[in-house]
C-alpha cells in the first residue's frame, strides 16, 4: 500500500510538473500570438499610410502628364506662330 502511495505521488508529482511546463509554454505562445497582432496591426497602419501617399502620388503624376501635354502643344503653336512670322517676314522684304 505504502508503495502505491508513493508511485501515485510521483506520477502527481510528474503531471504536475508536465502541467507547469505546458502552462509556461501557452504563456510563451499567447505573448508570441500579442506580439505577431501587433506587428500585423503596425503593418496595416503602414499599408494603409503608403496606399494613400500611392494614389496621391498617381493624382500628381496625372496631373502633371496633362501640365506636360498642355506645354507640348503651348510649344506647338508657339514655334508654329515663329514659323509664320519667320515666312511672312521674308515675304514682305
Amino acid at each position: 500500500m505504502e508503495d502505491k502511495f508513493r508511485k501515485s505521488m510521483v506520477q502527481n508529482a510528474q503531471l504536475d510538473n508536465e502541467k507547469s511546463a505546458l502552462t509556461y509554454q501557452v504563456e510563451l505562445l499567447k505573448d508570441k500570438i500579442e506580439d505577431i497582432e501587433e506587428n500585423m496591426a503596425q503593418l496595416q497602419r503602414e499599408h494603409k499610410d503608403k496606399c494613400r501617399e500611392y494614389e496621391n502620388l498617381k493624382r500628381i503624376s496625372a496631373q502633371l502628364k496633362l501640365d506636360l501635354e498642355y506645354c507640348k502643344a503651348q510649344l506647338l503653336e508657339r514655334n508654329e506662330l515663329i514659323k509664320v512670322c519667320n515666312d511672312k517676314t521674308f515675304v514682305l522684304i
